[in-house]
């Protein structure tokens, strides 16, 4: 992940909530995605998602600041 022009190796997890069946209809709640830096020992590296409610703007808490982070990506690994 590119961080205040710095590269930075990092794992990606995506947190689903669960919401009861017939919830589903009337609210619609987005993923929360943590990425935690690698290798061992993990820390913070970034947090994606709502604040507080479902409908709340999505936030971005970088490790690094700088400039106007952009959203993260998947980067393939060659032979690994």
């Amino acid at each position: 992940m590119r961080m205040s022009g710095r590269s930075l190796k990092g794992d990606n997890f995506t947190i689903h909530p669960e919401i009861p069946f017939i919830a589903k209809f009337f609210v619609n709640v987005p993923d929360t995605k943590i990425w935690l830096t690698n290798p061992a020992p993990a820390g913070f590296l970034r947090w994606e998602g709502p604040i507080v409610l479902p409908n709340d703007p999505l936030v971005r808490v970088d490790l690094l600041s700088g400039t106007k982070s952009g959203p993260g990506r998947t980067v393939r690994r060659l032979g690994g």
